[in-house]
């Protein structure tokens, strides 16, 4: 084939993967018959720069949309890190770019670049060439096309049009430490006239990156993404639109949880069919629900009776799992990633099937590379399962099950338990294990109390008792006339605080005025 003819046999193939990615979007993991096209369920949420800042100080501006990652003359960059945490829809975005780059849609701001090169960096351990990585995680097996055409093909068109690369999930990403073309593009030493995204949590930054970077993140969905959503994607009734955002207004300690996208669209999907009004009094609550929806629509599927009473059984016995899921919050930067056969020997056969079957398990098929000694140094390629949890709340839902046992059967561990698992990065894991289990949730508090972390002891506490009854007299206390939070306050703080004044607030407990205290401006906030 000619040159041209190569070029637009590379596209086609890259729009076809990715029409792959973007139709198949599962708002419910468990339910594998309700896919969307990703234009049909994506929402702009929170987005904001971090303009350039001489002082050195970060004062993070809103922007209207992602579209301005491509137009506003203070963001253009060649380099951009578009940060968000987990859930937050950094993944969503991408296949949302690559949406409009191959349907060349009204509103793209992409119409301009010729080449969209899409990867998920975590399936990428051991590929350290790029134009490896597009033609073995990209093109299809049976390509004509070889690594040198590749490598013409984005050669000869950054000449003539842009090629934007975007690398999802840095956070993931298994060989951060080695020398690779991710780290040299990152580094604006290869590929410096194309145009980069890359996608992470803020807590997991390259350790080396371009000095012309800028940064981009996502703040998760405020009362107005929530209404678009629902809107578009689940529902066009304005009664039963008012009816999920009413509920989550009656449910109070929900609200921080569904700031995160994934999170609230599970919830929006869940209860949009239930004509009954649900209260859930605590987070592990909610969390314990959303669990069994994803074990009862699959049990409701199942007409052997032995297979359904055994899957039933799995519900509740999940030991090993628990275990699993313990051992790797250590590395609390990382998604637990682990290959099949390993996971099969500890879990046992039907206990991972269970789990892939419902979703809170997810299967991915990974190439692993390696070289063969030789002349030609020809590659070894090898197809592996891996899997990982759905999401790593996930993680920590079933590691608060270990803790939470361990600590109420051995007391004298705690302290050796909890040093490892800082509650400012893993606070959910600290309440999942005060709801689950009221002796270990003694022993938490009592730790957290001794820490000085009041604000966030009382969290636990309503997740214990799973009721706000106990603490109401303490959040008059706590939310009085006046709550102050500084921006030199530790996160867990931060958050503890302004969740309490909501709950404060649902309850009328206080009608307190809050004061985020910001390079020495106040600015006063009442809570009702």
């Amino acid at each position: 084939m000619t040159r041209a003819e190569n070029t637009e046999e590379f596209i086609k193939q890259l729009k076809a993967k990715y029409k792959e990615m973007y139709a198949a979007i599962l708002p419910i993991p468990y339910i594998r018959d309700r896919c969307y096209l990703v234009d049909k369920i994506f929402v702009n949420g929170g987005i904001e720069f971090l303009p350039s800042n001489e002082r050195g100080k970060e004062t993070w501006q809103t922007i209207d949309s992602y579209q301005s990652i491509f137009d506003d003359s203070r963001i253009k960059s060649s380099r951009i890190i578009l940060e968000g945490p987990p859930g937050y829809g950094k993944s969503t975005l991408t296949l949302q770019m690559a949406y409009d780059w191959c349907n060349k849609t009204s509103k793209s701001r992409l119409d301009g670049v010729g080449i969209l090169i899409l990867l998920q960096l975590r399936k990428m351990g051991g590929v350290t060439s790029i134009f490896e990585a597009i033609r073995n995680f990209i093109l299809p097996h049976d390509s004509t096309l070889k690594l040198k055409d590749i490598q013409n093909i984005v050669t000869e068109c950054r000449k003539t049009d842009s090629v934007l690369v975007i690398l999802d999930g840095y956070d993931e990403y298994p060989d951060q430490d080695q020398e690779t073309d991710v780290r040299k593009i990152l580094e604006r030493k290869m590929f410096q006239d194309c145009d980069v995204i890359l996608t992470t949590r803020p807590s997991h930054f390259p350790r080396n990156f371009s000095p012309y970077t800028k940064r981009v993140r996502l703040t998760g969905f405020d009362e107005e993404a929530r209404q678009k959503y629902i809107s578009k994607s689940v529902t066009r009734s304005e009664t039963n639109d008012g009816n999920i955002e009413r509920r989550l207004r009656a449910n109070p300690v929900l609200k921080d949880l569904c700031q995160v996208p994934l999170f609230f669209v599970m919830f929006a999907h869940i209860t949009q069919d239930r004509k009954d009004d649900l209260k859930f009094n605590s987070v592990t609550i909610y969390f314990q629900y959303m669990v069994s929806c994803f074990h009862k629509h699959m049990q409701n599927k199942i007409e052997k009776k032995d297979l359904r009473e055994k899957y039933e059984q799995l519900e509740h016995n999940h030991d090993n799992l628990d275990q699993i899921a313990f051992e790797n919050l250590r590395q609390i930067d990382y998604d637990l990633v682990l290959e099949k056969n390993q996971l099969l020997e500890k879990i046992g056969e039907n206990c991972y099937e269970l789990y892939v079957r419902i979703g809170i398990l997810v299967e991915e098929n990974v190439i692993k590379v390696r070289d063969r000694p030789g002349a030609c140094n020809t590659p070894f390629i090898q197809e592996k399962k891996q899997v990982r949890f759905y999401h790593r709340l996930f993680r920590e839902w079933y590691a608060a099950y270990y803790l939470s046992k361990r600590i109420a059967e051995f007391p004298a561990e705690r302290e050796h338990l909890l040093k490892e698992l800082p509650p400012s990065k893993l606070p959910d894991t600290y309440r999942f294990a005060c709801g689950l289990n009221y002796t270990a949730a003694e022993e938490i508090i009592r730790s957290l109390e001794l820490a000085g972390n009041t604000k966030f002891k009382l969290l636990c506490t309503l997740e214990r008792d799973g009721k706000v009854d106990n603490i109401l007299n303490t959040l008059k206390e706590e939310c009085g006339d006046r709550v102050n939070i500084r921006n030199d306050d530790d996160i867990l703080k931060q958050k503890s605080i302004l969740q309490l004044i909501k709950i404060a607030s649902h309850y009328k407990v206080s009608g307190c005025f809050l004061n985020v205290c910001n390079d020495g401006k106040k600015l006063s906030w009442r809570a009702w």
